[in-house]
């Protein structure tokens, strides 16, 4: 057990973070709620035991018993699209590229991996090392999938409301299991994405901040490439545009503009074939890595 947390303490730390982070914002949106259902009881009594009330037309609006606490898929995006997380798009690819490379930098250049290949192959080493970088991609599903936990128990029923389609196309909402399953494997597809390019990053520098951002920098060139060359102008000249949301890498936490899931998991897998190929590239010769590494 030692080991284990010794090894993996800057992913424990971050998960423990995340899940204090995305459990306040819950609790937030609850204690609201409470606040919204005690003024709904207030005025269904009102609307129903006092005179004034009763000769006022929006009284009828008001039905006792009523819940103003909404279905779970309304309550799971509101809460991210309307608390603190609304700030993920932009920060979760800086922090899966943090804790997926810090092992592995500090193993790239801190003379460690020279001892270790003395003992077993270049690619061995470098295949362990990523593998476990890539731990780090079940660190967002396994959080959002805690924070959509929550937002059934704070719910407590999946009866759709229009609400829901502010933050899903209403051509999921049909089968919610296939919608949440697709949702988690394009996050953990998207997580593996950006471990890649930070990996990719690691071997020209051995300072692990500026990996860190190189690698930050290096998706958001591929997110802007992706969203207006591909999204914006091929499509629109191929007559696909209703398509461009899935070239949007930033939008991949809610699907309210999505046309198809299928697609979006393809394309999905499309970005983490690419990154595989150009971290393959990047590490195949063991020469040049080792003369980069000594630099």
């Amino acid at each position: 057990m030692k080991i284990f947390i010794k090894n993996n303490k800057v992913r424990l730390i971050i998960t423990i973070i995340l899940l204090i982070w995305f459990s306040l914002c819950a609790i937030e949106y609850k204690t609201n709620k409470i606040e919204q259902q005690k003024n709904y009881d207030e005025m269904v009594n009102k609307c129903k035991n006092e005179e004034e009330y009763q000769i006022q037309e929006w009284c009828n609006s008001y039905t006792e018993g009523k819940s103003v606490i909404p279905d779970t898929i309304t309550v799971y995006f509101y809460i991210i699209c309307n608390s603190s997380i609304n700030y993920i798009p932009w920060i979760a690819p800086m922090i899966i590229i943090m804790i997926s490379i810090w092992n592995f930098h500090k193993k790239l250049h801190s003379g460690y991996i020279k001892n270790e290949l003395m003992r077993t192959n270049y690619k061995d080493c470098i295949k362990e090392g990523i593998i476990d970088s890539l731990k780090s991609a079940f660190i967002f599903p396994f959080v959002f999938l805690f924070l959509f936990l929550i937002s059934f128990m704070i719910s407590g029923h999946f009866n759709i409301e229009s609400f829901s389609q502010m933050f899903v196309n209403d051509i999921f909402l049909n089968n919610i299991p296939l919608l949440m399953i697709t949702y988690f494997i394009v996050m953990f597809l998207h997580s593996i994405f950006y471990i890649n390019l930070g990996l990719v990053c690691c071997k020209k520098n051995r300072n692990i901040l500026v990996a860190i951002l190189i690698g930050y920098l290096f998706f958001i060139i591929i997110a802007i490439i992706s969203e207006i060359f591909i999204g914006a102008f091929l499509l629109r000249f191929l007559g696909l545009l209703k398509y461009a949301p899935i070239f949007n890498l930033l939008d991949i936490w809610l699907f309210s503009e999505y046309p198809s899931l299928i697609f979006i998991v393809l394309y999905s897998v499309s970005l983490v074939i690419f990154s595989f190929i150009l971290l393959i590239k990047t590490y195949k010769d063991e020469e040049e890595v080792l003369i980069c590494i000594e630099k």
